[in-house]
């Protein structure tokens, strides 16, 4: 029942929305499965990074091209939850959705704690990746 009062996205609101995406992911099946949700649902200003150290020169770079952030928390150089931290001192309102195994509850704090607008437990569903991505897309452009 809760669910019936989510945001939906419709093509044409996102469409003139031009939501702009920074997927941030080591692993390339994973982050090819982020673009193909994103691309079914009509998001397609997707940019790619391999780790949160060129995730945040991007984004320190380009801010303004970015309404979402979709990043892994297990990653070589820097994690997806330093790099969180990282965004937080910069955009505390850029909407950052967390991909994770980490199960545990001293995790889910710890991202709480760093303003995580979402979390999703790794191994997700394509369905379930596209059913968070859908309703946080609908909350981006209610705002715009």
């Amino acid at each position: 029942m809760a669910e019936e009062n989510l945001p939906t996205v419709d093509s044409e609101s996102l469409g003139k929305a031009n939501i702009g995406v920074l997927v941030v992911e080591d692993d390339v099946d994973v982050a090819q499965i982020v673009d193909v949700t994103l691309r079914a649902i009509g998001v397609e200003r997707i940019t790619h990074a391999e780790n949160g150290k060129l995730a945040l020169n991007e984004i320190q770079q380009n801010q303004s091209d970015y309404d979402l952030i979709i990043s892994d928390w297990e990653m070589p150089v820097m994690s997806g939850i330093e790099f969180l931290k990282e965004v937080r001192a910069l955009d505390s309102s850029l909407p950052f959705l967390m991909l994770t195994a980490r199960l545990k509850m001293d995790s889910i704090v710890s991202a709480k704690e760093a303003d995580v607008t979402a979390y999703i437990v790794k191994p997700f569903s394509p369905e379930g990746l596209r059913q968070k991505l859908e309703t946080l897309v609908a909350q981006l452009i209610e705002k715009k």
